[in-house]
């Protein structure tokens, strides 16, 4: 009725919706947003389109002054359908006692009320997993707030599962810290599974759950605070000693092949020994320890070493056998030799120079031959030898010998001065002036008195008279340094040589003669008298000539002239080279010189 409906429908305004170009009742005027700020759709729309065939049917009361948005919510128009919720039954929740929002277009479209449909994801919370299925009623509660809830802070949230949250108690999740937090839920638990479930291993707290530490079936435990004593979750350590403390302690009484850990200083390091299976079945592996244990001493007792004075089981690395709990007491008890006199070779950090794990501490894999010089013959010692203790050599327990030779090393110098006195076979080696740096030259290592020397080791035999001579009448001075330029006659038996100048009788006077120094041409060593020469290649005398007339290079008898004397002399009708040549004319082969004459002349 417009003269009801306000000034919009005013007798004056015809025209805003009526033309001249059609009949009265019909109009140009449409529910556009434009018009109205309210388009009409679906239902709301007249017939035929819709099911409205009158506008009061929605402007009750001839009220045209509706506004949008207050009049164009669905429940200022269907208050009535809302209330009829309460009573409709079947699948229609009562919309009342439920609480629903008033905001009906969330779930109805402007089709049909009966077949509503609802996106929970729009509330900005979607619903996934067990959420799907839950009745809406469980969440939306009247203590809740209904449908007018807020977006939940956390799964443990007052009316969602705080209850779930306040009652667990493994662990109490109230008591247990942040990270077990009302809020946090979501860090262990989904909507995949009950809550009872939960996706959260112990491997993100940085110690993994193995063996025995798991929970039922898979280990023994059935509840954390077996391990989170107090709900103790801020726990830092995963030694296996705080937590098994009781364990420990139980071993002083345990017996059996159980040591006890307290009275022996076990490291509390468990895992050492221990896995995470069984207890009992230990089982320890000293490699791991950085001193592997090898030979005698994985037969040892391990208090021998781990003795409580030395510090139990807490021991560091030892820096060498003898140190002071390991094998100091057999160090210091050594006396052959007395290794702390010894000097770096035998220092207490040196053992395994010559000692082993394989063989007891009394045996040792040393050589004298490392040092240079092998023992050998009766330097050894017993039984090979007759050493008995290395001390007969290393008086004074000098380890710092460098003289090998056995005079000077003052090892055999008493036996050396003995042979002043002990006669018989043994020549008295002072007064003979023996070179005292040469007693292997005849002393053996097995035995002093069958010694024995063969001058012919030397590269200079001796012969005759020369094997009785004693050796300080050719070693002058004590010189044992000659070579073969000191093995010539004349170097020894210069005094003889000049001695043929007065000698006389049938010994030339052999400097006046000129003879060559090589003396043993003429004599032996049987003795100096009785000496011969064969002029093999000239008879000799020859016309009172001396050896020098002759052989005038007197260090080399191999070479002589003829013409020194068959050209010089004024009775010789060869006195000079012109006669000579003037005398041999024609002869075959004649040339001039000092021993061409030999050639024809024998004689």
């Amino acid at each position: 009725m417009h003269s009801a409906a306000g000034t919009t429908f005013a007798a004056v305004n015809c025209t805003n919706c009526h033309s001249t170009a059609a009949n009265f009742t019909t109009t140009s005027w449409t529910h556009s947003v434009a018009a109205t700020g309210w388009a009409l759709q679906g239902n709301h729309q007249m017939t035929p389109a819709g099911v409205v065939t009158n506008c009061n049917q929605c402007h009750t009361a001839n009220n045209y002054s509706l506004s949008s948005p207050t009049n164009t919510a669905c429940y200022f128009c269907h208050q009535a359908d809302w209330n009829s919720t309460q009573t409709l039954g079947g699948n229609v929740p009562n919309h009342v006692t439920s609480g629903f929002p008033q905001t009906c277009d969330t779930c109805h479209d402007m089709i049909n009320w009966a077949d509503a449909t609802f996106n929970h994801n729009n509330t900005g919370f979607p619903l996934t997993g067990l959420h799907t299925t839950v009745q809406c009623a469980l969440c939306h509660s009247t203590a809740a707030g209904g449908y007018n809830l807020t977006a939940p802070s956390g799964c443990g949230d007052t009316y969602c599962h705080a209850s779930d949250y306040s009652s667990t108690n493994n662990p109490v999740h109230s008591a247990a810290g942040t990270t077990f937090a009302a809020v946090n839920c979501g860090n262990c638990h989904t909507t995949a599974a009950a809550f009872t479930t939960t996706s959260w291993t112990h491997t993100t707290t940085g110690w993994a759950l193995t063996g025995n530490h798991q929970m039922t079936p898979a280990g023994v435990i059935t509840n954390c605070n077996q391990c989170h004593t107090a709900n103790n979750y801020g726990l830092s350590s995963t030694a296996c000693y705080p937590c098994h403390t009781a364990d420990w302690n139980s071993t002083q009484t345990l017996g059996g092949n159980v040591p006890n850990h307290v009275t022996s200083g076990f490291p509390q390091t468990c895992d050492t020994c221990h896995d995470m299976i069984n207890w009992a079945d230990s089982t320890f592996n000293h490699n791991n320890t950085g001193f592997p244990l090898t030979g005698l001493h994985t037969s040892v007792q391990c208090a021998q070493c781990h003795s409580t004075a030395a510090g139990g089981y807490n021991l560091p690395t030892p820096s060498g056998c003898g140190d002071t709990y390991c094998h100091a007491s057999d160090y210091s008890s050594t006396n052959n030799p007395v290794h702390s006199a010894a000097g770096t070779t035998f220092a207490a950090a040196n053992c395994t120079n010559c000692h082993s794990v394989t063989a007891d501490f009394t045996t040792t894999s040393w050589s004298h031959t490392t040092t240079g010089w092998a023992l050998t013959g009766n330097h050894q010692m017993t039984p090979a030898g007759a050493a008995t203790n290395c001390n007969q050599c290393h008086v004074g327990n000098n380890y710092g010998l460098t003289v090998t030779d056995c005079y000077n090393s003052g090892c055999h110098t008493t036996d050396w001065n003995s042979t002043q006195t002990l006669g018989g076979t043994v020549p008295n080696h002072v007064a003979l002036q023996y070179p005292t740096s040469l007693c292997s030259t005849c002393h053996d290592t097995l035995l002093w008195s069958d010694g024995t020397f063969n001058h012919a080791s030397t590269g200079w035999a001796l012969t005759g008279a020369h094997l009785t001579t004693a050796c300080a009448l050719c070693h002058v001075s004590n010189n044992y340094s000659l070579n073969s330029a000191n093995t010539t006659c004349y170097g020894c038996h210069q005094a003889d040589w000049n001695s043929t100048l007065t000698l006389g009788g049938s010994v030339p006077n052999h400097i006046a003669a000129g003879y060559p120094t090589t003396c043993d041409t003429c004599h032996t060593t049987t003795a100096w008298t009785g000496a011969t020469f064969n002029h093999t290649w000239f008879a000799i005398p020859h016309n009172g000539a001396v050896c020098n007339d002759c052989h005038q290079v007197s260090t080399d008898y191999s070479s002589f002239t003829c013409i020194n004397c068959h050209t010089n002399t004024s009775s010789d009708s060869h006195n000079s080279q012109t006669v000579v040549d003037g005398k041999h004319q024609g002869v075959s082969g004649y040339s001039y010189g000092p021993t061409i004459c030999y050639n024809c002349h024998k004689k």
